[in-house]
């Protein structure tokens, strides 16, 4: 029974908690950072180098087929590697292999022929793209005869020290598009890689885009090679984001003053990798949403005109800004409509896409699908840069989980 004391008490207790609900960012709750502040933050996060850990992996496998191909006329001439569709896989591969040099012998050369988003406002236009960048005999067809170029590819294909080319494509994505003959581009490819041995092939694409081309053209029967960047673990992600932290983070506490200071407690960034789903671009986005302004702070974040700062570095210049970590949490997810399921689903498979092609993709009107990017970005779903939008990574954990529950044909990854 509930004496009238102990009512009293509980009543107290349930209006205190109640008000902490309905406002958050109250004095007896640690506030976040202003919105300008989160924004300069984000700026510096995007001008990180990829994590140390996935380009070592990227450099290792590549290291490893291209040996295997170079040593066996029998060995796979491809090495496809998958990230998730919130990464950037191109700015992964790029990393990794633009001032890198495999240790091999023969020594190895690196083509890249697209050092630019060439995506096609027509999807039929795309396997003419390709064959204008990639066919090994279009430079020479009007000198020479198609049977000699023939038995010169023939006879490049069984020697082995002719194998010293490397093409590197680091993005498949804007070269399909999801609608009729919109993949015809990798049908091309596909058939061009496994007809010419006498050249090695990196490429990079999401795991949900590979799924849906295995579906439609069965590319993981020629393609066979397929490697995933590895999870990023609690360790990779404070080594990744520690030059950010120590400027702008509360050291952790310790009693030993010769110790290291550590930003974020190792219970922290457990819980940030297994939250993010080991993706470094939904781990930062979660960072960010856990920084906390303390109290000694917040008026003199009042005092400057944030407004006028261009960057984190001229913040910094003004005022020594130490954030508080707490416990990252993921954001909620609106609710969705079937509709808004494709688009997303759509937006997977190419990782990023301009509204003309989604609405391409989709089967409908560009009005219809304005319409519904303008709610979804409003709710932070989605990301636009220019005229292209993506996923928000932040909401990739709980949007796989949404579109799996729906018998979306998702990635692994």
């Amino acid at each position: 029974m509930i004496t009238g004391g102990r009512l009293q008490s509980f009543l107290h207790w349930l209006e205190t908690w109640f008000s902490q609900a309905k406002h958050p960012d109250s004095e007896e709750q640690p506030q976040r950072p202003p919105a300008a502040v989160t924004v300069l933050i984000r700026q510096t996060l995007q001008t990180l180098p990829p994590p140390e850990a996935q380009i070592a992996a990227v450099q290792t496998m590549t290291q490893e087929a291209i040996s295997t191909w170079q040593t066996s006329r029998e060995a796979e001439n491809s090495l496809v590697i998958l990230g998730s569709p919130v990464e950037s896989i191109e700015a992964i591969i790029t990393a990794s292999l633009q001032n890198w040099s495999p240790e091999t012998d023969p020594p190895v050369s690196l083509d890249w022929p697209f050092t630019e988003n060439l995506r096609c406002r027509d999807a039929l236009a795309i396997p003419s793209l390709l064959h204008n960048h990639l066919d090994p005999a279009k430079a020479e067809a009007e000198a020479t005869e198609e049977t000699a170029e023939s038995e010169t590819l023939e006879e490049d294909n069984q020697d082995l020290d002719k194998r010293q080319t490397v093409v590197v494509i680091p993005a498949l994505e804007p070269f399909f598009l999801r609608c009729i003959q919109g993949w015809e581009g990798m049908e091309y490819l596909q058939n061009l890689i496994t007809q010419d041995r006498s050249r090695f092939w990196i490429l990079g694409c999401n795991a949900w885009g590979w799924t849906f081309l295995d579906r439609v053209c069965r590319i993981g029967a020629y393609l066979e090679q397929v490697k995933t960047l590895p999870k990023m673990t609690g360790e990779d992600l404070r080594a990744w984001l520690h030059p950010l932290a120590e400027q702008i983070i509360t050291p952790e506490p310790t009693d030993d003053p010769e110790a290291m200071p550590t930003f974020g407690s190792e219970s922290y960034w457990s819980a940030l990798a297994g939250l993010s789903s080991g993706m470094s671009t939904t781990a930062a986005r979660l960072w960010t949403r856990s920084h906390r302004t303390p109290p000694d702070m917040v008026a003199k974040l009042e005092e400057l005109d944030l407004g006028d700062l261009q960057s984190l570095e001229e913040l910094l210049h003004q005022l020594p800004l130490k954030l508080d970590l707490v416990k990252p949490t993921l954001p909620g997810l609106t609710s969705l409509e079937t509709l808004d399921r494709y688009l997303l689903h759509s937006l997977m498979i190419h990782r990023r896409m301009t509204r003309d092609h989604l609405a391409q993709s989709l089967g409908e009107t560009e009005r219809l699908v304005r319409t519904r990017l303008q709610v979804l970005r409003r709710e932070g779903v989605i990301l636009q840069s220019g005229d292209e939008v993506q996923v928000n990574p932040v909401h990739y954990p709980k949007l796989r989980s949404e579109l799996s529950n729906n018998n979306y044909l998702i990635g692994e990854v």
